[in-house]
């Protein structure tokens, strides 16, 4: 799994995730951690249609509440609600 994660992110400006489920929040979450410490300089995008990921941003948001994570950690990631504002990000 490590191997194939590192080959989705190898030559990315970017990782997209989009609604789906645990496998998806394991790549994103490692893809997180590998982006704060320095290690991924791509941009991180989760495609919050219909508030399907309003649960991780107050989880996120929580973390940073409670000083588990920093705030500008925090805005490493982007939750654009539709297709056209996660388009803007690239103009």
């Amino acid at each position: 799994m490590a191997s194939r994660k590192a080959a989705m992110r190898e030559g990315t400006v970017a990782v997209i995730a989009l609604p789906g489920g645990i496998g998806t929040m394991d790549e994103l979450i490692e893809t997180h951690t590998l982006r704060k410490l320095g290690k991924y300089g791509g941009d991180l995008y989760v495609l919050n249609l219909g508030g399907f990921y309003n649960p991780l941003k107050a989880l996120l948001d929580h973390f940073v509440k409670t000083k588990m994570l920093e705030p500008g950690d925090r805005a490493l990631v982007r939750f654009p609600e539709t297709v056209e504002e996660l388009l803007s990000y690239f103009e």
